[in-house]
């Protein structure tokens, strides 16, 4: 690493390829590690909403269940690799069948700020159901 320094003071650290490679390969972990301490939470959530809006039984949501986990795995694995290897299946399988996100997120942030000014709160953006997405 070397250090730029400005009257004396350090202004900016350089790395080294190698440096930059270990830092970004340590990120790359610390966010896999993140998700997995989070996925608990998560499979909670996305069970009880096909459970309690779409009816799903417990045999159906075990079988999800054990599906989705073998996808998070990969996902997970997906960050511990090299970022030139990452791919986003997930992200491309739905734009190739025509799910736009972006796009959902946006009706979605739309029908919150209709609700917002029909209950009154124009301003307000309501219970930060947005920032869950």
């Amino acid at each position: 690493m070397q250090l730029l320094k400005i009257a004396g003071n350090i202004w900016k650290a350089k790395l080294t390829k190698r440096e930059e490679d270990a830092m970004n390969r340590e990120i790359q972990n610390m966010v896999a590690e993140y998700d997995r301490k989070n996925q608990r939470e998560i499979d909670a959530m996305v069970l009880m909403i096909l459970h309690t809006e779409f009816g799903w039984g417990m045999v159906r949501l075990k079988q999800f269940h054990h599906k989705f986990i073998r996808k998070m795995d990969e996902l997970c694995a997906r960050y511990e690799a090299p970022i030139e290897d990452q791919k986003y299946i997930a992200l491309e399988w739905c734009k190739e069948y025509g799910i736009d996100l972006d796009e959902w997120g946006r009706e979605y942030d739309d029908e919150i700020q209709r609700r917002d000014v029909r209950e009154g709160d124009g301003n307000s953006r309501g219970t930060g159901d947005q920032d869950r997405r």
